[in-house]
């Protein structure tokens, strides 16, 4: 939904957004960037090394979204290495200026697997 560089604003209301992936600004104001891209990417990272299991387990649509406005945030996958769980946490900053860019992402991650840390 976002565009490189641009913001995408729905006005539509909340009926086809998959609530436990979407960033809390895109949520509360319907504004998608790349960063608000990056918080879904946390999750998928998270649905991955949780294989397969579904984000913000044992909570319905709105308790998720009640946490997450809380500050909390989901505690990694069981077995998940300690540098890609705090990639996951960076990308679920709740400020979007605060989560890393999809560049510095790519970047860890080849470090990450060019090294022992996995």
């Amino acid at each position: 939904m976002s565009r490189e560089e641009h913001e995408y604003t729905i006005s539509d209301g909340l009926k086809q957004i998959p609530i436990k992936w979407t960033a809390p600004e895109a949520l509360n104001y319907g504004k998608y960037t790349t960063l608000s891209d990056c918080w879904s990417f946390g999750i998928l990272m998270w649905e991955i090394f949780g294989y397969g299991s579904t984000p913000y387990p044992g909570m319905t649509n709105s308790k998720a979204r009640e946490m997450i406005e809380a500050g909390y945030r989901m505690p990694g996958p069981e077995n998940v290495p300690d540098v890609i769980y705090q990639l996951m946490t960076r990308c679920w900053q709740y400020e979007p200026e605060q989560r890393p860019r999809f560049s510095e992402i790519h970047s860890e991650l080849e470090v990450i697997s060019n090294s022992d840390l996995i």
